[in-house]
């Protein structure tokens, strides 16, 4: 990584030949000769590494990190992401290239595949080539309806196992690719501070994502070229954010986690107690979510400057900006102007109530979540201590007032920060998980310190953080007819296992086909079928072959089935990652490793560029005070 200061051990000989040319003249030239090369040294990256923060800021911002990386956590967001990690014992959120702590996540293909700011800019020129909102269709099938309502501007075909991809030109992107893109860009902000970029991160999911998306995710990470520690529900990790910074309350109290986003609305109900963070129950939303209120401003718009002769088609992204910004300013007053500046400036007034209006249905979606969490988790109002405000979407002055409606009395708290809570609870959370991985090595270097005490007070480690999450939906078989028998009921605690017995219904059949499904339904066909795994058997009388399926939720709420012959010890093991996958995971690590070599080619040229100039500068001084001691 480059850095704007010339390395220490090249400073003597330059300086005091300066300071023999200038020993009997004032003022000094190292102040000056410094000054130079610290501006001709510094490059782009250099520009972007944050500095030490003044005593009197009181917010900590990211400082060089000395070391190997870090694992780091990543809010993979429907319309923004977010990195975070660590910095002795503090989570602290890492600025992109703009200098913001937030990036959209949007990826524009073009001479250079673009992300963040840069594909935004894109936007309005290049549609179909501007990729937005890959979150709502990551682990989704091509013909999903969903999918054909989000009605986005570029195209999305039938890939492999009838999966949703993006054709863009003749090329052929899946969700995961996608999603790597932003996620690598993720990783080369990291470097900014840490020096390197972080190969172990945990990255966040909605609380009711399927397994689905869940490894689909997981395969993003990959591609990326991180090592996936876990992946973890979004309000699950605000939660254990706000457990941190809590930490000092032992009390138990129970938290309604309300996390709108840019694209998805969750409701979680945890207990915290310390910093134990046990989830109760989840709900969401993957169509709900600031992006959706955005959309009714913008259909209003479209009717107003109808009214005034303007007809808009497609999607105008000018007006889509004004639309956000006018959703925004609303926040802080009652009445705005929604003015088109590609339309002579033609505008209109857009008063909060009106926007309430548009929107009511909306606001009433996001109270059925939370009516559905509080019926799951079989509580009621006066049983929840707070309300934790999450997602840059609760800054809406109704969603507020709706909830203080809906739960008089209680604290409704918006102190952990809404945009960045996810990223930060993440980060602890792969700080936990790396610290526990190397816990003896710890130990044997600090024997003569209390460990227990250090990692509970010090908070340079998270080795006592305690996450107990749940099922994001019900998982179960195919019996015969239509019926789903449920192994594992939502909201059950995770890790967990379950199993059921299966026989042959017919005379002799040589295999058994075991249908494993996925959803909330009763009724076999209204739920996602994940898999279907096949055995074979001997045959058999009906009824006299035994296998015993096993399905298995990990940490991070994926699936692994297993079907064993209780007879023979056969087993047969299921894996959700297709050889499409795979393919694409080698195509793409070789496409990133292009792209790195290049990148690194460009960075090197740049270095050199940067020394030259550096040189001129220096031998120009020198000269000049040469010229004045003649």
């Amino acid at each position: 990584s480059r850095t704007s200061e010339m390395p220490t051990g090249q400073r003597p000989s330059l300086f005091n030949f300066l300071r023999r040319k200038k020993r009997n003249t004032t003022p000094d030239p190292r102040p000056r000769a410094e000054e130079e090369v610290r501006r001709a040294g510094a490059s782009q990256t250099s520009k972007e590494t944050p500095q030490k923060p003044k005593k009197s800021t009181p917010k900590r911002e990211a400082t060089p990190h000395r070391g190997p990386p870090p694992a780091v956590g990543i809010d993979l967001g429907t319309t923004f992401s977010a990195i975070a990690y660590i910095d002795r014992g503090t989570p602290i959120a890492i600025k992109n290239n703009a200098c913001h702590e937030i990036t959209p996540s949007v990826v524009h293909f073009g001479e250079r595949v673009l992300v963040g700011e840069d594909a935004v800019m894109q936007r309005k020129d290049a549609s179909r080539n501007t990729i937005y909102n890959i979150k709502r269709i990551i682990g989704r099938r091509h013909d999903d309806p969903m999918i054909r309502q989000l009605a986005l501007p570029f195209e999305i075909v039938k890939g492999t196992d009838d999966r949703a991809v993006v054709r863009v030109g003749d090329q052929m992107n899946t969700p995961e690719q996608i999603n790597a893109h932003i996620l690598q860009y993720m990783r080369s902000i990291a470097k900014n501070v840490l020096f390197d970029e972080p190969t172990e991160a945990v990255i966040t999911v909605p609380a009711n994502f399927t397994n689905a998306q869940r490894e689909a995710t997981k395969e993003a990470g990959r591609l990326a070229g991180l090592n996936v520690l876990q992946i973890v529900n979004e309000p699950t990790a605000a939660a254990l954010a706000f457990s941190v910074q809590c930490r000092e309350d032992n009390r138990m109290r129970r938290v309604l986690v309300f996390d709108l986003g840019g694209g998805t609305l969750d409701a979680s109900l945890v207990e915290i107690e310390g910093l134990t963070t046990k989830v109760l129950a989840s709900e969401g939303l993957t169509t709900l979510g600031g992006s959706d209120f955005d959309q009714r401003i913008y259909d209003h718009a479209i009717g107003e400057f109808r009214r005034m002769k303007i007809n808009i088609t497609g999607v105008d992204w000018t007006l889509m900006e004004a639309c956000e910004n006018a959703k925004k300013a609303l926040s802080k007053r009652k009445e705005t102007r929604l003015i088109h500046k590609h339309h002579g400036g033609n505008g209109f007034n857009l008063s909060r109530d009106t926007f309430n209006d548009l929107c009511m249905d909306l606001f009433e979606k996001a109270l059925r979540v939370v009516d559905d969490v509080l019926h799951q988790a079989n509580l009621d109002e006066g049983q929840i201590d707070e309300i934790l405000l999450v997602g840059g979407s609760t800054r809406m002055p109704q969603i507020r007032e709706m909830l203080a409606e809906r739960f008089p009395d209680k604290n409704i708290r918006d102190d952990i920060e809404p945009d960045l809570a996810v990223a930060k609870g993440a980060a602890i959370l792969a700080a936990s998980l790396t610290h526990r991985a190397s816990e003896v090595e710890e130990e044997d270097s600090s024997s003569d310190d209390d460990s227990t005490s250090s990692s509970s007070s010090s908070g340079d480690s998270f080795t006592l953080v305690n996450l107990l999450d749940v099922a994001p939906l019900h998982l179960g078989l195919r019996l015969d007819g239509d019926t789903c028998k449920i192994l594992i009921p939502k909201n059950t605690p995770i890790p967990i296992a379950a199993y059921e017995f299966c026989t042959n219904a017919n005379d002799d059949d040589l295999s058994l086909d075991i249908e494993i499904l996925e959803g909330n339904d009763a009724q076999a066909s209204n739920n996602a079928t994940l898999s279907k795994v096949e055995i074979e058997v001997s045959p058999k009388p009906a009824g006299r072959n035994h296998i015993k399926v096993v399905l298995s939720i990990d940490s991070s709420g994926i699936l692994s089935v297993s079907a064993v012959d209780m007879h023979t010890n056969k087993e047969v093991s299921v894996t959700f990652r297709s050889n499409a996958m795979d393919e694409e995971l080698a195509m793409g690590q070789n496409r990133r490793n292009l792209e790195r070599q290049r990148d690194q080619m460009m960075e090197q040229r740049d270095q050199m560029l940067e020394a030259l100039a550096a040189l001129l500068r220096i031998r120009a001084l020198i000269n000049s005070d040469s010229d004045n001691d003649d």
